[in-house]
C-alpha cells in the first residue's frame, strides 16, 4: 500500500525542522522548502472526471437538486395560509415538530430524499412556502445511487449527506434572498458529505479505465439570478463557489474499497461565469497552491476537458 502524496505536507514540515536543527548556529542561508509533488496528471484527470460526474444534473448528480429548487422559486409564492409554530432557528428541522414536507427527487438512478420547511422574517417555521417566506432549509440523503455508463462512469455507486443523525445542526441545505424585497439572486449555499465507488473510463486519455474510491466534504455557495432561475440556472459572481476535500484511492482488481494502491488528499473548486460551463480547480490547496491542474467542466453532463 502506498499512500504516496496524503502526508507530503508533514514530511515538509518534519525536514524542515531536521534541517534548522542541524543547521542552528551557522552562517549558512536556511535551506529552501522541500516542494509538495503533484500527483500524476492521469490521477487528476479521473479524479475530476468522477467529482464532475457526481456533480452532473444530467446524470443524478446534486446539482440536480439545485436545478429543481431553482425552477420551484421562479413560481410566484403564494399568500400566507398557514399558522406557523414558532419554532426559531436554534431547532434544526430533525428535531422540530414535523415543520417540514418529506419529499424525493429522483434523477438517473440516484434519488434523493428530502425534509424541507421555509422560514418567516419573524425566524417562524411553516411546511409550506408562502410570501412570508425568506428562507429554506432542508435536510437531503441519496443512498445507493448509481452513476452506469453515464461520462464514463461505470459500476458506479453514490451516496451524499447533508446531516448527520446526532448533530445538532443538522439543516445544511439552504436557500435564501426568496423575497421579492430581498436582493436579485436567490444565495444557495450548505455543506455535504458524500461518496462514489467507480470504474472511470477516461475521457481524455483512450483506453484508460481505472478503479476509484472517493470520499468527499462539500461546501458551496451559489448565487443565481432571480431572472434566470429557469433559462439559466447556473451561478454567477466572485462569491459563487463550491470547494471540496477529497480522499481519493486508486483500488485494486480486488474492487474492496479497503484495498487500495494508492491515496491521495486534494482540494478541489469550482468558480463559475453564469452559464453551464465553469472551472474547475484540482490542487494540493487551493489558495497559493503549490501545484494545481485546471479542467473546464459542464454542470448538466459532468463532461470535462484540461485548461492551461
Amino acid at each position: 500500500m502506498n499512500l504516496r502524496h496524503a502526508y507530503r505536507p508533514w514530511l515538509a514540515i518534519v525536514l524542515l525542522i531536521m534541517v534548522a536543527s542541524l543547521s542552528a548556529g551557522c552562517s549558512k542561508s536556511p535551506t529552501k522548502p522541500v516542494p509538495v509533488l503533484p500527483i500524476p496528471q492521469a490521477d487528476a484527470d479521473d479524479i475530476a472526471q468522477l467529482v464532475a460526474t457526481t456533480l452532473s444534473a444530467d446524470n443524478g448528480g446534486w446539482y440536480c437538486l439545485i436545478k429543481s429548487y431553482a425552477e420551484s422559486l421562479s413560481v410566484p409564492a403564494p399568500a400566507p395560509t398557514l399558522t406557523s409554530t414558532g419554532e426559531r432557528w436554534s431547532v434544526p428541522l430533525s428535531s422540530g415538530n414535523r415543520i417540514r414536507n418529506d419529499f424525493s427527487l429522483t434523477k438517473g438512478r440516484v434519488t434523493y430524499l428530502l425534509q424541507a420547511g421555509w422560514i418567516r422574517g419573524d425566524g417562524s417555521k411553516t411546511t409550506v412556502r408562502d410570501t412570508a417566506s425568506r428562507d429554506l432549509e432542508a435536510l437531503v440523503s441519496a443512498d445507493a445511487g448509481e452513476f452506469r455508463n453515464v461520462n464514463g462512469i461505470q459500476l458506479g455507486t453514490y451516496g451524499c449527506h447533508t446531516y448527520t443523525l446526532d448533530s445538532p445542526n443538522d439543516s445544511t441545505f439552504f436557500a435564501g434572498n426568496l423575497a421579492a424585497s430581498d436582493p436579485d439572486t436567490v444565495e444557495f449555499s450548505g455543506f455535504l458529505d458524500d461518496s462514489s465507488f467507480a470504474l472511470v473510463n477516461s475521457t481524455i486519455r483512450a483506453g484508460s479505465a481505472r478503479l476509484w474510491y472517493l470520499k468527499n466534504f462539500v461546501d458551496y455557495t451559489l448565487r443565481i439570478p432571480k431572472s434566470k432561475l429557469v433559462s439559466s440556472p447556473y451561478p454567477v459572481g466572485d462569491i459563487s463557489e463550491i470547494h471540496w476535500n477529497i480522499e481519493a484511492y486508486g483500488l485494486n482488481a480486488s474492487q474492496s474499497r479497503t484495498d487500495f494502491g494508492f491515496g491521495e488528499l486534494v482540494e478541489a473548486r469550482i468558480t463559475f461565469n453564469g452559464t453551464a460551463n465553469a472551472v474547475l480547480l484540482l490542487a494540493d490547496v487551493t489558495t497559493e497552491p503549490t501545484w494545481f491542474y485546471r479542467y473546464s467542466i459542464n454542470l448538466n453532463t459532468g463532461q470535462i476537458a484540461r485548461l492551461p
